[in-house]
């Protein structure tokens, strides 16, 4: 990976800009609120137990709350990728 200006970017400065969140509450019933610590854009989907994405959003923020209480009661995985 890379940055804009073609200085390598340390693979841990990577992973942590993408691992600096919370979900809660975990578990929930389908209504929870993600944190992270920094600016960085990031897009979120939510993935059933089948690899299905079920929901992407791409998010600013560093709060914000989510209602997917639609969705069936399962076990469902976040994914995140920065940008």
């Amino acid at each position: 990976m890379r940055s804009q200006h073609n200085n390598p970017t340390p693979v841990s400065n990577y992973f942590n800009s993408i691992t600096d969140f919370s979900i809660s509450p975990n578990p929930n019933n389908g209504v929870f609120q993600i944190k992270k610590s920094n600016n960085l854009e990031v897009k979120i989907e939510i993935i059933d137990a089948i690899g299905q994405k079920l929901f992407s959003a791409i998010k600013s923020e560093q709060s914000k709350s989510y209602d997917l209480s639609y969705f069936p009661k399962g076990i469902y995985f976040p994914d995140f990728d920065t940008f």
